[in-house]
């Protein structure tokens, strides 16, 4: 019983670690471009990134080619709530190239990338 439970648990952490891998490297490759605000219609835009671990969905609310309103609708992970500062952040700058949240980095990509894909969507 002791060595299935010992080749249980190596499985497990085996499976683990490559997961996590292929998570880190998804997050070292998400690039976050810049959206022009001057090309998209008003509206209310969804978005969504996943990176395995973590993986969100936001609704993006655009109004006079300014970005007005960010809600996180689905955090899959429940890994983005350190993040979610950064939301206000991109409403104040009006643009997604904005410092990503101390100790939450990879949450805050997610995010980020979760709004351009939603603005990419009310491109004109």
């Amino acid at each position: 019983m002791v060595v299935i439970a010992f080749l249980v648990g190596v499985v497990l952490t085996t499976r683990y670690l490559m997961i996590a891998k292929k998570y880190k490297q998804l997050v070292s490759q998400t690039v976050i471009r810049g959206v022009d605000l001057s090309k998209v219609a008003n509206g209310v835009y969804f978005g969504s990134y996943d990176v395995i671990m973590v993986a969100d969905e936001v609704m993006v609310t655009v109004r006079d080619h300014k970005i007005t309103g960010i809600e996180i609708i689905k955090d899959v992970s429940q890994r983005g709530q350190r993040a979610e500062p950064i939301l206000s952040r991109v409403i104040s700058a009006q643009s997604l190239h904005v410092d990503t949240i101390s100790g939450a980095t990879n949450s805050s990509k997610v995010i980020l990338k979760a709004i351009e894909n939603a603005l990419t969507a009310g491109t004109i």
